[in-house]
């Protein structure tokens, strides 16, 4: 894991990390292990957040580092309308699935986002400004 590590860090903070079965295949693990790897990756090399921002109110955990970026994400217009599908989030910020539903459900409970079932999650428009978490 080291080693992976050191070669990723070299890379760049920019450089997207590789997938499960890239790194599977580049070490000769399984694909749960590379897995395993590459989530504890991500949260190594994650850039520290500014002081100050959602983000960083969120840090000490996956789930609020996820819900503090989608917050920051949302305020600034950047995401608007439905979410994409959670595998996907999951995927792009490198959690499993369960670690996405819960930042969402937080998102949801204050009013950020509305869940609709099999429909999707939706931001919700603001009516004078959504307060802040």
């Amino acid at each position: 894991m080291d080693d992976l590590h050191d070669r990723l860090a070299r890379l760049g903070p920019s450089a997207p990390l590789p997938s499960a079965s890239e790194i599977a295949r580049s070490y000769r693990i399984t694909v749960p292990t590379a897995q395993f790897a590459r989530r504890m990756l991500t949260t190594r090399l994650r850039p520290a957040a500014r002081a100050g921002s959602a983000a960083a109110r969120y840090a000490d955990s996956a789930w609020r580092r996820v819900a503090g970026d989608l917050e920051e994400r949302i305020r600034s217009g950047r995401l608007h309308g439905r979410l994409p599908a959670q595998p996907d989030l999951a995927d792009e910020y490198g959690v499993c699935v369960d670690t996405l539903r819960r930042a969402v459900r937080l998102l949801a409970d204050e009013g950020l986002v509305t869940l609709s079932g099999p429909k999707g999650t939706f931001v919700r428009k603001p009516l004078g400004g959504v307060p802040r978490l």
